[in-house]
């Protein structure tokens, strides 16, 4: 599982690349878990000054989940 962050006007961000590593510039209010089909993404304090959209690559071969 690969997840991407993407704001308006802000270039993408990964927010967690194979399954549940987070790279260390992203915020700590973001988790992953999970493994081989399943898998979940918490943001333990969503952000209510915008949108925001992800998407989730779950598969190298498939087209990306907007979520």
């Amino acid at each position: 599982l690969t997840l991407f962050q993407y704001k308006p006007g802000i270039a993408s961000k990964l927010l967690i690349g194979f399954s549940t590593t987070l790279p260390s510039v992203v915020p700590s209010r973001f988790s992953g878990s999970g493994n081989g089909k399943y898998f979940t993404l918490n943001i333990s304090s969503p952000q209510p000054e915008g949108a925001e959209i992800y998407d989730c690559l779950h598969n190298y071969n498939n087209p990306p989940t907007v979520i």
